[in-house]
């Protein structure tokens, strides 16, 4: 499943859209580069409604209603020391990214509940989440040394900007 995701400027016809489509309870912003700027509430969409015109074409800047520092964890982290990050600090969400902070996925309750499950379910869950995980590795999303450390790095290029390697 891909994550929905806003990026840094949207129009008006765009969140509404969004919202009218999901209802997911927030949001991740990302660059272009898909690297997570931060992650901006539905409820903060919907303010952004009462604030402009819905025929606006005027783009609206998402930083200005984003949670600048969002909960995330590396996506080579143990799942079981995410989930109790997770419970231990009551969050709704936890954006998952890679070394290069380029988001990854997100993690919620309802996928906590899933691996939680007892049974054939939680197992199932379990072995659908590691065959997530090998196909990123596979398709080059990731890159593993020996150790299990994540290899991907960035790199800082002639503009000043990272760039994955």
């Amino acid at each position: 499943v891909d994550v929905v995701v806003l990026r840094e400027y949207e129009t008006i016809q765009q969140i509404v859209s969004l919202l009218m489509q999901t209802s997911f309870s927030g949001y991740p912003v990302v660059a272009e580069d898909d690297r997570l700027l931060g992650f901006v509430l539905r409820s903060s969409l919907v303010l952004i409604l009462d604030e402009k015109s819905v025929e606006s074409a005027e783009l609206i800047n998402m930083l200005d209603y984003v949670e600048e520092f969002p909960d995330i964890v590396n996506w080579g982290n143990p799942v079981a020391r995410s989930f109790d990050r997770f419970k231990s600090s009551g969050l709704q969400h936890l954006c998952v990214v890679d070394t290069c902070g380029v988001l990854l996925g997100i993690l919620t309750r309802t996928d906590f509940a899933k691996l939680c499950q007892s049974g054939a379910e939680g197992v199932e869950a379990i072995k659908h989440f590691i065959h997530q995980k090998a196909a990123a590795v596979s398709e080059g999303q990731a890159v593993f040394g020996e150790d299990g450390e994540d290899m991907r790095h960035c790199e800082i290029n002639e503009e000043g900007e990272e760039s994955d390697s």
